[in-house]
């Protein structure tokens, strides 16, 4: 009767053992232990007596051997003796003998096997009856290492390889991936840097935005009609270039508290004369000013204070003109002011 099988290992061998000497007191095991790659790198042979044979016998000695004549390990007497006859580090020998319940046993690890391992390994032991008889009862294995089909190996080492290929992609793109979001995110938050900053700076230049101006009539208007825009045309002072001396139109440059002043005076003369003006934020009436006179001349003026927001613009309008002879007084009667008294948010 025999058994036989067959492992893999890592260098590309096979493992094949046949089994002979049942009915033996003295029971031989062969087990394979792997590698982390679930292929095996050695093989373990174990020597284990199934009884100590007749009742009183004593276990004198078990030991294992390779083709019946080399002794490779051996356990005995009763202080458990382990010896490892070839003195070689690539096998690992571990064994006891104990009379009293019978669990005795040699095990011998082969590490790194390879085709010079193979053999025919015999378990034996020997026995001491109570009249003094020894007897000697033994049980063998044999193990058979090959090469391995080189195709087979290739395939696996191939196989093995695109795993770490993929492996090594797979943590390239994983890599690539976060250091191109860590790049967007590092761009993100220096756009937003840089809008914060413009915004900064932005606020400053309002902060600090000064814009002030004075203007009077030049010459004297020989007629006025309602809804004409008085343009003050000699501009004295135009802080920011808000005022517009060619349309008689301000325009405030940001969102804030503004303060305005109008001033008028009708020429003296024969008949009576009546000028009305009205000053306008944007389309809106805010105020007026109106000079009447007969022979002698006539003055009025207005002041505002009014928020604006940036773009908003303030103008004098005539609203009523009484006859041709009523018109403004020139400079330095009939001027137009205002300027920005503090930036608003």
């Amino acid at each position: 009767m025999v058994q036989s099988l067959r492992i893999t290992f890592l260098l590309g061998c096979v493992l094949r053992i046949t089994t002979a000497g049942f009915g033996s007191a003295v029971k031989i095991d062969v087990t394979s232990q792997y590698h982390h790659d679930a292929v095996p790198t050695s093989f373990n042979i174990r020597c284990e007596l199934d009884n100590t044979g007749s009742c009183g016998d004593k276990v004198i000695l078990i030991q294992l051997a390779k083709n019946d004549n080399k002794i490779i390990a051996s356990v005995q007497g009763s202080e458990s003796f382990i010896h490892n006859h070839l003195l070689d580090s690539s096998m690992l020998v571990e064994g006891q003998i104990n009379q009293i319940d019978g669990q005795s046993y040699l095990s011998v690890t082969i590490k790194d096997a390879v085709k010079e391992d193979s053999g025919l390994y015999t378990c034996s032991a020997m026995f001491l009856d109570d009249m003094g008889h020894m007897r000697e009862e033994k049980s063998s294995k044999n193990i058979t290492i090959e090469n391995q089909d080189v195709q087979d190996l290739i395939k696996f080492l191939l196989s093995k390889l695109t795993f770490m290929e993929s492996l090594v992609k797979f943590n390239e793109n994983k890599t690539n991936e976060q250091i191109s979001q860590l790049q967007t995110t590092v761009n993100n938050l220096g756009t937003q840097l840089q809008e914060q900053e413009n915004t900064m700076r932005q606020l400053e230049r309002k902060q600090n935005t000064v814009s002030a101006f004075y203007a009077t009539l030049q010459y004297n208007y020989k007629s006025l009609a309602k809804g004409d825009v008085l343009k003050f045309d000699n501009v004295q002072t135009n802080i920011g270039d808000d005022y517009d001396e060619t349309t008689g139109v301000y325009k405030a440059p940001v969102h804030g508290l503004y303060t305005f002043q109008a001033f008028l005076m009708t020429r003296a003369g024969s008949g009576r004369r009546e000028v009305q003006v009205r000053m306008y934020v944007n389309d809106n009436a805010t105020s007026a000013l109106m000079a009447e006179n007969t022979d002698l001349y006539d003055q009025s003026s207005v002041t505002i204070v009014v928020e604006l927001k940036s773009g908003d613009v303030v103008k004098c309008k005539v609203r009523f003109v009484l006859n041709i002879k009523s018109r403004p007084h020139s400079s330095p009667y009939t001027g137009f002011s205002g300027h920005l008294i503090k930036v608003l948010n």
